[in-house]
């Protein structure tokens, strides 16, 4: 069961641990909208970093409950100083049910789209994906120049 609060107290967590790696103008931002019950209905969530190295993030979040079911909608968006694509995790802008695994795209272009138990992947699940999944193999990417998948 998504609970947010815990969710997104630990992207704080995250965060707070590894500002000293990136540079960014804020917090990230929260939006939460709740129901007549007082349970939350509607979450958007944005944050933006720009790392030490110049290359980016872009990370957009949102959680919404329909036909009584969790949906989410992501995307994250990892890019070098120049704007070209790394890598990005999305669920191309279609709301899915949560436990559907998002699909991730291998940079330079958008054009490799690689679903979850593709041999490509190495292994890698995409299952559970989520921003701190994100945020780690970004900082495998930046310490060590390296991806977990097949290039």
């Amino acid at each position: 069961m998504f609970d947010p609060d815990s969710y997104f107290a630990e992207i704080d967590r995250t965060l707070d641990r590894c500002s000293a790696r990136f540079e960014t103008p804020a917090k990230p931002h929260l939006r939460v909208e709740f129901d007549e019950n007082a349970k939350w209905s509607i979450i958007v969530w944005r944050f933006e970093a720009r790392f030490l190295t110049g290359s980016r993030l872009v990370a957009f979040e949102s959680h919404s409950h329909w036909n009584h079911k969790h949906h989410r909608k992501l995307k994250y968006r990892f890019m070098n100083a120049d704007g070209a694509l790394i890598f990005q995790v999305d669920s191309h802008s279609q709301p899915i049910p949560f436990e559907t695994p998002p699909h991730l795209h291998k940079g330079p272009t958008e054009d490799v789209r690689l679903q979850d138990g593709a041999w490509e992947l190495d292994g890698l699940s995409l299952s559970g994906f989520d921003f701190c999944t994100m945020w780690r193999l970004i900082e495998d990417y930046l310490q060590y120049g390296r991806l977990p998948w097949r290039t």
